[in-house]
This record gives C-alpha cells, structure tokens and sequence, in this order.
C-alpha cells in the first residue's frame, strides 16, 4: 500500500511491518477522494473493467463504490466457502438461493420487474416491494428450484415464515441448512426461523467492503475469517483490513458497528478470535430531543430486552411516521398484556446511558408482520 496507493505514498512514518502505524480510514474519507485509495498499478480502464460492488448509503453519506479484481474476489469467497465444507457439509456447487433488492450488481443493470435472476447454481429473488402474492409465486419457484441451502436476510425469511404458516405451506423439502447474513440476527427472530424450518443454520458477518468477516461454527460461536480480513476490536469499534483485495486495499477502515469481541478462542482448534455480539451501526443516528440514540444502541437495548422478557421482540426498524423517524417493533400477539414489562424494561435500560424518555414517549401494538395498516412504534424520533 505505501509503494501503490496514491494516499499512503506521502504520508511518513508508515512501516509497512507494522499495521498500527497507519491511519484509520473511514468511508466519509475515502469519498473524498475515491481514486487515490486504488492502486496505481491498475489504470482507470482497467479498474472500470473489474468486478464492483457498491454499499448501501447512509444518512450522511453516499454509497460508496468498492472494486475487485475477479480473482481477488473468488480468492475472498474461497475463505468462506472452505469453512462452509468444513462445517456444514455445503459444497461450492450446491443450488442456492439469495435475494436482492438492487437493480445493479456484478457490472450489470436489472429490471426492478425482474423476479428473479438464475447464475450457475444460485437463484436470486427480488425482494423490493414484497407481498403475500410475491410470497405465493416465491415459493413456487424455490420449490421448483429444489435448492440444498438458502441465504436468508432474517427480516426476509421472518415473512417467509409467516406466510408458509398462515397458509399451511410446508418447509422446502430440499433444503438442508440456511444462512443469515446482511441485518444483525435477534435471538427471538432466529428460534422462530430454525424451528420452523428445522435444519441446521449459521450466521455470516460480512460487509460489501471487504466480504466475509465472521462466520458462525457449530460450537455457535463467530469466528473471525482470519484468511480474508485482519480486524481490531477499540471501544466496540471494529476496524477492518482486507488480506485480499489488491485494488481497493481497505486498511484499518472503520466499519461503523458495534460489537464485543470474546478474551478466548473457540474449541474449533484454529485459534480464530470470536467477536460474541454484534449490534449494528453506530453512524445511523437518531435524535431525541438533545440525545442521539444510534442504530447499535437500540439493538443493544432490544437484546437485553429480550434477554429479560423471554425474546419478546420479533423484529424491529426505522421508519418514519408523521413526519418524524421511529423505530418500529413488531410483538406478536401471544404476547398481549406484556406492554406495562415492555415499557418500564425499556425505560430502564436507556435511562441507564443518561436518556431519559416519558412512559408515552412508548407505544407498544401486538400485530403480525403482514398487518400493515398499523404501526408499531417505540420512541418518537426526528431524524439527524
């Protein structure tokens, strides 16, 4: 990086031996200047030419656009896809499904109509704007496809589930494990998934910045993918380095969650570090009055929550309502005459980080997902 990438080149005192010499790069710096982060030993041609990727925008930022060489990438997906054998029994040609909701990927525009896309052995649905019809004929199609594992986002397949069991829709017969990845997995959210289902699972931490991060073992514990990234944990922050992309070198580049990473290694035997919670993000803020309430604090609050009150919470998002953003909560309905516990477990929890909310400030709805003519909210926010 200090003999390739026009950023480093000027900066002194880097030694290339030693990691903490470099700065922390974040992703409001690199939009700054996207091309002095590429290595000069590709022309723009040719970085035009490569595999790219872009991220979701932020409040305050916009996507950010990352690039690969096609061998790098197959070289980062092998580190996954190795401990996928190792553990699972999950092949590289295995049928799959995955969903999407952009309409760009992989160099190549897609119709926002297109249900699908089919590439070799993987299958990928389009779920914008899903509904109980587009459920219906996605069934269908997965059934039909006779896929041996799914890549589920865990709000997706929490639909998926409810439709199946509100219409009496048996499990995929030929599917054999599933994968969550892209939100931060609730404890509540995956029983209810695993049960019904009823096949082994994992979860997959990973970022379209450097790819796969963590991985799930069956000991249940994340295990950090030390072939694919170097990571530091500093007051919950995770910084991240890619060991692979050779294009785009993320070095020391702070990812934006929270976690906790686990003092020990997993009785898998390879030394790996385990990161033991992850929260989500910390630059999604929202902002009550003269307190900022982020993204991974009220997923820190929800799992403690949970913890206390027998995972009572379904799922959870932000959305705005009337003008001002609040994060919705979904409780089912089995849970009815909870809300007083609700209420005074979650005020209690924020109060203790000095934020401070009336009893009103909480309104708690019983409903099932596909109820939408009702909004389920808790905290009424504006949006920073």
């Amino acid at each position: 990086a200090k003999t390739y990438v026009p950023y480093y080149i000027p900066l002194e005192n880097i030694d290339e031996t030693n990691l903490n010499t470099f700065p922390i790069i974040t992703r409001e710096k690199i939009l700054e200047k996207k091309t002095v982060f590429i290595s000069n030993k590709y022309t723009m041609y040719d970085v035009k030419q490569m595999l790219c990727f872009r991220t979701s925008g932020t409040s305050t930022s916009q996507p950010l656009e990352i690039y690969w060489k096609q061998e790098d990438y197959l070289r980062s997906s092998y580190c996954i896809w190795k401990l996928r054998k190792k553990w699972y029994n999950i092949n590289i040609n295995d049928k799959y499904v995955c969903f999407h909701t952009d309409t760009y990927s992989w160099n190549k525009a897609y119709s926002e109509e297109q249900p699908y896309i089919i590439t070799q052995n993987n299958l990928s649905l389009n779920v914008r704007n899903l509904n109980e019809d587009k459920l219906k004929k996605f069934c269908l199609i997965i059934e039909k496809y006779k896929p041996r594992w799914i890549q589920f986002i865990p709000s997706i397949a929490l639909k998926f589930v409810e439709y199946m069991t509100k219409n009496h829709i048996k499990p995929f017969k030929s599917v054999e494990y599933i994968e969550y990845n892209g939100e931060t997995l609730m404890n509540s959210t995956r029983k209810n998934i695993d049960e019904f289902f009823g096949v082994k699972s994992a979860n997959l931490y990973g970022s379209m910045e450097v790819n796969a991060i963590a991985y799930e073992c069956p000991h249940h514990n994340m295990i950090v993918i030390k072939d694919n990234v170097f990571i530091e944990a500093n007051f919950g922050k995770i910084f991240v380095t890619s060991l692979q992309n050779t294009v785009f070198p993320f070095i020391r580049y702070d990812l934006g969650d929270q976690i906790e990473m686990l003092p020990a290694t997993c009785r898998c035997g390879d030394g790996n570090e385990i990161i033991s919670k992850i929260y989500g993000r910390t630059t999604s803020t929202i902002q009550i009055e003269k307190f900022s309430l982020t993204e991974a604090f009220a997923a820190y609050c929800i799992d403690i929550i949970n913890g206390r009150l027998c995972n009572i919470i379904q799922q959870y998002q932000f959305i705005k309502l009337n003008g001002c953003w609040c994060l919705q909560l979904y409780v089912l309905p089995k849970f009815l005459g909870w809300e007083e516990a609700i209420i005074q477990t979650t005020l209690e929890i924020i109060k203790k980080k000095k934020i401070y909310l009336n009893k009103q400030n909480i309104i708690i709805v019983y409903k099932p997902i596909f109820n939408s003519n009702k909004k389920a909210t808790i905290f009424n926010f504006e949006y920073k």
